[in-house]
């Protein structure tokens, strides 16, 4: 599976937080404690990507491929 979930536990040996959809309204309107746990889940699923993208070195591969081949990156990111 692709999901960001399994990627990152892959790859990094980290998971997203065990937080349900069906719940975020109510962590949301809940107390401090509650939106805490929300603030965490919501920056692990911002953070995990942009570790991935370290680790892999995407940007950096697509940079020097965009170099190399004298295209510009969006077009290596769109076409393939």
């Amino acid at each position: 599976s692709y999901t960001l979930n399994a990627v990152s536990y892959h790859f990094l040996q980290q998971q997203k937080e065990d937080v349900q959809h069906s719940i975020i309204t109510d962590l949301q309107n809940g107390n401090a404690q509650t939106r805490h746990r929300l603030a965490v889940y919501c920056l692990k699923d911002a953070y995990l990507p942009l570790r991935l993208l370290e680790k892999l070195m995407s940007l950096i591969n697509y940079m020097e491929m965009a170099r190399v081949t004298g295209v510009p990156m969006n077009y290596l990111l769109q076409r393939g």
